[in-house]
């Protein structure tokens, strides 16, 4: 059942709070470096700057912790790595897919050059695992070896997008998915495990590693539904199709393709993995949402919160859970 909209209202405005509060504290750690030039570190807020919109790793991570009784500052370091490893992700995704915009602005690589986007991505990287590491000790080190995990298989991931083969067939759909649980899906599991890890809970761990999969993945699903909205992600719009990558909606498109007309057909596949300007892109849209490919997607993004959804309720009972059910169900569309 979906949350009523004064409580949905409160859930955001809590959510928003910490975006910022999180942005705010990472940007300082940051500028306090000791070593960095003082333009090196501008340009690493920069990098943090645009893609503050994907915050949201820190407020899952955050408030699970919670429910363990595991203060803020304890947990933070590792909310901020999470945060950290995804932005460098992003910076190291633009250039890969020659993005020049994120978020309305232009993208790292486009403003400082490639060469100096791959340092500063690795740096943020780095700065990720320093963050964990400060909460990993001798005794308990399973927090790092899971978050060394959680970054190969978002590596994984990115190689089974960037490596796939173009072809618009009906693989499109099972490659995308099993993307979203590389790239999105296991860093969500690191995020809600991680608190009762250094609580050494191990049956909750389990539990919740399994939801945060189920969370991560309908994170992905909704940014492939997102791709073929005009920048809402910040990113060019219908980017995976004319780089020719997996997504969902193309997946459910692909399905589609016999029921459209032979123009409709024609036009689809004549512009797959093609630059596309304005109006193509536009009729791109348009096929997607006659056909019903985004309307499928849509549909299996909120099957995916609705099962993730009763998995948290059989779970834990506690205002905590409250905020991650309110959380999956923003995500529907």
């Amino acid at each position: 059942m979906r949350a009523t909209l004064k409580s949905m209202d409160d859930f955001l405005y809590d959510l928003n709070k910490e975006k910022k509060q999180s942005k705010r504290e990472i940007i300082s750690v940051i500028r306090s470096q000791i070593g960095p030039s003082r333009s090196f570190k501008e340009k690493l807020v920069y990098s943090i700057d645009i893609s503050s919109n994907h915050l949201e790793k820190a407020y899952l991570t955050i408030k699970a912790a919670s429910y363990f009784k595991v203060a803020r500052n304890d947990i933070a370091g590792i909310a901020y790595g999470a945060e950290l490893l995804m932005i460098s992700a992003l910076v190291f995704d633009d250039i890969i897919d020659e993005a020049e915009t994120r978020s309305g602005r232009p993208s790292v690589w486009k403003k400082y050059g490639v060469a100096e986007a791959i340092i500063l991505a690795d740096y943020l990287a780095s700065l990720s695992f320093k963050f964990v590491l400060e909460k990993s000790t001798n005794e308990n080190n399973k927090i790092l070896r899971s978050f060394i995990q959680t970054r190969m298989h978002l590596l994984e991931g990115q190689h089974l997008i960037e490596t796939y083969d173009k072809s618009l067939d009906a693989k499109i759909l099972d490659q995308a998915r099993i993307a979203a649980e590389l790239r999105c899906g296991h860093l969500i599991k690191f995020c809600l495990s991680a608190a009762p890890i250094l609580r050494g809970k191990h049956s909750l761990e389990l539990e919740l590693a399994d939801i945060g999969i189920s969370i991560g993945k309908a994170m992905q699903i909704r940014d492939d539904i997102h791709d073929y909205k005009a920048d809402v992600l910040g990113k060019p719009f219908l980017l995976d199709f004319m780089n020719g990558q997996p997504n969902v909606v193309t997946g459910y498109l692909v399905k589609k393709l016999k029921a459209l007309t032979e123009i409709e057909k024609k036009f689809v596949e004549e512009n797959w993995n093609q630059k596309l300007d304005t109006l193509k892109q536009e009729k791109i849209k348009s096929i997607s949402i006659q056909s019903g490919a985004i309307n499928d997607a849509v549909k299996s993004l909120n099957n995916l919160c609705d099962e993730t959804i009763k998995k948290l309720d059989c779970l834990i009972e506690s205002s905590e859970k409250k905020l991650l059910i309110d959380f999956v169900t923003i995500l529907k569309g």
